[in-house]
C-alpha cells in the first residue's frame, strides 16, 4: 500500500467547515489511523504533521455521508440498476470490452459446472453398483439431474446472449445521445461566438 502524506490544510477546521465534502479524503486517513499505535507509526513515517497530537486527531467532524463506510462499484451498480432502472450499464461501466465483462460477472459459472461434473460422475459410479442400480428413486434422481445438467448450459448461453444484446443496444443508444448532446452544445457555442463577434464588430465600427 502506497500512502501520500496528509496535506496540512485539510486539518484546518475553518477549511473543513466551508468545504465539508473535502472530509472524504480526511476520513480515509482516519480509518487507517484508528489506534494510537497507528498514530505513532504515521508520525514516525511523516505521513501526518509532527505538530498534531492524538487528541486532536480523533475529532468528530465528519460529513454524515462518510460515516457509513464505502460501497464497492459492483454494489453501487446494483443499487443504481434496481432503484433507477438504468439497464445493465449501472452507475459505472468499468469494462471496456465484453470479454472482460463476462469474465468478471460470470466466473462463478465455472464453479457451478465443476460441481455438476462431480455430481454426475458420482451418480455414474452409483449406477454402476448393484445396490443403487436397482434403486428406482436413485435412478429417477439421476435421470432428472442429467436433464437439468443438459438444459442449464443452454439456458445460461441464452441468458448471456440476451444480456449481450441488451448491453449492446444500451451502449449504442447512450453513445448516440451523448453525441447528440455534444453536437447541440457545439451549436450553442458557435451561435454565442458568432454573436460576440458581431457585437465586437459593431462596437469597433461605432468607435471608429
Amino acid at each position: 500500500m502506497y500512502l501520500k502524506p496528509l496535506p496540512a490544510y485539510l486539518l484546518s477546521i475553518q477549511n473543513l467547515e466551508q468545504n465539508p465534502a473535502a472530509l472524504g479524503l480526511l476520513v480515509s486517513y482516519l480509518w487507517l489511523i484508528r489506534h494510537q499505535s497507528d498514530f505513532g507509526i504515521a508520525k514516525k513515517n511523516e505521513l501526518i504533521p509532527a505538530s498534531l497530537d492524538w487528541k486532536a486527531w480523533r475529532f468528530d467532524l465528519i460529513e454524515p455521508r462518510y460515516q457509513y463506510g464505502e460501497l464497492r462499484l459492483s454494489r453501487v451498480n446494483w443499487i443504481y440498476i434496481l432503484t433507477r432502472r438504468s439497464g445493465p450499464r449501472g452507475y459505472g461501466f468499468g469494462e471496456n470490452q465484453m470479454g472482460s465483462f463476462f469474465a468478471r460477472n460470470f466466473g462463478w459459472l465455472a464453479v457451478i459446472f465443476a460441481y455438476l461434473s462431480i455430481i454426475l460422475s458420482a451418480m455414474q459410479v452409483g449406477l454402476g453398483t448393484n445396490k443403487l442400480a436397482r434403486n428406482e428413486s436413485f435412478q429417477g434422481a439421476s435421470s432428472g439431474f442429467t436433464v437439468f445438467a443438459l438444459v442449464l448450459p443452454l439456458a445460461v448461453a441464452a441468458g448471456a446472449l440476451v444480456l449481450y444484446v441488451g448491453i449492446l443496444v444500451s451502449s449504442v443508444t447512450w453513445a448516440y445521445r451523448s453525441n447528440a448532446k455534444a453536437q447541440e452544445c457545439r451549436g450553442i457555442l458557435r451561435v454565442a461566438a458568432s454573436r460576440d463577434l458581431e457585437h465586437a464588430t459593431k462596437d469597433g465600427a461605432g468607435a471608429a
